[in-house]
């Protein structure tokens, strides 16, 4: 009985793994948002024009229901991207009768203040349900973008 109090049932097991999917399938797309960014200087139209650029990139979609996650273009050098969480990273999550079960936070990473991509990580942390994450990209000089990919 303790132990799913700790870890929660298989059903929330299960839930918090497709978050996780979820959150690295952002962090990957924010990636190739990134990479498309600093190869070709603007954002992509949508998140499939990404594989002009790279005919074999991987465009993930949500792992529950297959449905593509949202991209949007908010401006010049800013997105929004959006994903449907199950589960709260915090511990918490909001039941079908409006009750509020807890479970084992997920821990934030630490992040490196030197990554000029580590603004992905904010993805990590979300709410059960709708979220979207606003990113605003700055150019990396092209010296510094070569030390960092030596």
């Amino acid at each position: 009985m303790y132990g799913f109090f700790i870890v929660g049932s298989p059903q929330t097991q299960r839930l918090r793994r497709f978050d996780q999917e979820r959150s690295q399938h952002l962090q990957q797309i924010y990636y190739q948002i990134r990479n498309f960014w600093d190869n070709r200087y603007g954002l992509p139209a949508t998140v499939e024009d990404i594989r002009k650029l790279d005919a074999f990139a991987q465009i993930p979609n949500d792992p529950e229901t297959d449905t593509p996650y949202s991209y949007r273009i908010l401006a010049e050098n800013s997105f929004e991207l959006c994903a449907n969480f199950s589960l709260s990273s915090e511990g918490e999550s909001r039941e079908n009768d409006g009750s509020i079960s807890k479970s084992m936070p997920v821990p934030p990473p630490a992040r490196d203040p030197f990554n000029p991509y580590g603004d992905a990580d904010r993805v990590l942390t979300h709410t059960n349900g709708q979220n979207c994450f606003d990113f605003t990209l700055e150019r990396v000089p092209k010296e510094l973008r070569e030390k960092i990919f030596q």
